[in-house]
């Protein structure tokens, strides 16, 4: 690791973490952050335009730098034994900004501001992911293997009221995805276009209808039905139904609103009316005719509203959903004789309560980015395994089910190419053996003079009038080896006669 003398909040800080994989970036690259989501941090790479905080927020910063100074020195400190500095460091292009590192870097500290959520936790294991994944990069960056963490609490006079401390140990499996998603969000930032940024949804002013009256005595008395119902019909049939954007959405929701109200005005109205009298069956008409219109409306632009957004979400699903297979395929088509294995993907959950179409995108664009980096994983696993498999080619024939093996973690991979190879192997000696005392077997009864027999019982077709001591010195020694080394490999069946011949020798 090389230390950098920056001083936080500089210029020169500013434009070091805009050149460098940031530890406290980490969690929002891999879409864990609750502060920042990965496309905004994407925007900041891309346009090094940083979010201003407001007074309140920098007050929070600054009581965060405060108790950090003082967990530090009256905590930190004396459990890791000696003096913490806190620093900036480099390992290429990964950066870290350490709240304290001793001399010999065998340890980081980490701190923040005690809450509820960090109070609750009772091991390192506990801790929210976002933590870990930037003390993982730290100790990745510095080569510590544990960090020290530490949540703490402190009153306005400095004095201690409460901490929680963990040792958080170093997770190979979570430093692999850190590297692997700074990869995929180096390959995001080369494609990013910035996009402007989304508006609150824009309803144009609805001109309230005129205020229906009537007045009744006996028969309708005086009425401005005619022109109520002439603004109504008017802005029943300017309504759009074609919802593509935000905008549109939410001025078809309002619509619908307004035609409900209008409903149930008319209907007071023609409640008031009855009142007045019970012959006044052509106004009635024309009201329930304008009541029924406005409620067709409603009722269509509700369902609009429904169809037209699940569509919008389900392009949305689609194009990420192409996006990620475009991905595998162009990974598969690299690893020969191989595939990567399925992967569970999530799109559909991600979006779930989002109502803008930006905070779709953006929650699909974290998914899609989390899938690539699980796939770039399993794809090296693969690669790795491959690789370790060349070198026994000629053993290739062993792995008819390789790509369904390929994506075992390495070391079982190695152990299972291991162990098909020495029972093949095995099985080739056995076998050979086999010949072999079938070949001696030949020999020997060819090289054996005439005998009379007497007796060859059914199970050892073997001539038992015959000395043992008339083989051939050079065979009596071939059949012992041949009989020692079938037991040692389990291979007795076909050997039986030959002991029963020489069980003497």
């Amino acid at each position: 690791m090389q230390t950098i003398n920056l001083t936080q909040g500089t210029p020169e800080w500013h434009k070091h973490r805009l050149t460098h994989w940031n530890a406290s970036d980490a969690p929002a690259m891999m879409a864990q952050s609750s502060q920042k989501t990965r496309t905004a941090l994407l925007h900041e790479y891309a346009t090094g335009l940083k979010p201003e905080f407001d007074a309140f927020t920098q007050k929070l910063f600054d009581k965060g730098h405060r108790f950090e100074a003082l967990a530090r020195q009256h905590i930190a400190e004396g459990i890791v034994g000696e003096k913490l500095y806190p620093c900036v460091g480099v390992d290429g292009k990964l950066s870290a900004s350490f709240d304290g590192l001793p001399m010999d870097e065998r340890v980081c500290f980490e701190h923040k501001m005690l809450n509820q959520t960090l109070k609750a936790c009772r091991s390192a294991a506990e801790l929210p992911m976002e933590y870990k994944i930037q003390m993982e990069q730290q100790m990745m960056v510095s080569g510590a293997k544990r960090c020290l963490f530490v949540a703490s609490d402190w009153d306005k006079q400095d004095n201690f009221v409460d901490k929680v401390v963990f040792w958080y140990e170093s997770d190979l499996g979570l430093a692999q995805q850190i590297a692997d998603g700074w990869l995929q969000f180096e390959k995001d930032l080369a494609d990013y276009v910035p996009v402007a940024p989304a508006s609150v949804p824009q309803t144009t002013e609805i001109v309230a209808l005129p205020a229906l009256s009537l007045e009744l005595i006996g028969t309708v008395k005086s009425s401005n039905l005619a022109a109520y119902q002439k603004a109504a019909e008017s802005f029943i049939s300017g309504i759009n139904t074609d919802l593509k954007t935000d905008d549109d959405f939410a001025q078809a929701e309002k619509s619908v609103k307004f035609c409900k109200e209008a409903e149930d005005k008319l209907v007071l109205v023609k409640d008031a009316a009855l009142a007045q009298t019970a012959s006044i069956d052509e106004l009635f008409r024309t009201i329930d005719h304008i009541s029924a219109t406005l409620r067709n409306k409603r009722l269509t632009l509700e369902r609009l509203v429904k169809s037209q957004k699940d569509a919008l979400k389900t392009n949305l699903i689609v194009k990420a959903q192409q996006a990620f297979n475009a991905h595998v395929f162009d990974w598969n088509a690299q690893l020969a004789g191989a595939a990567l294995p399925p992967i569970a993907v999530r799109f559909a959950e991600v979006i779930k309560g989002k109502k803008s179409t930006a905070s779709m995108q953006s929650a699909l664009s974290d998914e899609l980015a989390r899938l690539k980096i699980e796939a770039d994983g399993k794809a090296r696993i693969i690669q790795a395994n491959l690789a370790h498999l060349a070198d026994f080619n000629d053993y290739r024939f062993l792995f008819g089910d390789l790509a369904h093996i390929a994506s075992k973690a390495c070391d079982d991979f190695a152990a299972l190419v291991s162990v098909r190879i020495g029972a093949h192997k095995e099985a080739l000696a056995m076998k050979q053996a086999a010949s072999q005392v079938q070949s001696v077997s030949a020999q020997w009864l060819k090289e054996s003079p005439p005998v009379t027999r007497t007796h060859a019982p059914k199970t050892h077709p073997v001539d038992l009038s015959r000395p043992v001591a008339e083989l051939p010195a050079h065979l009596q020694e071939e059949l012992r080896q041949l009989i020692i080394f079938a037991h040692q490999h389990g291979y007795s069946r076909d050997t039986a006669a030959l002991e029963y011949l020489v069980g003497g020798l």
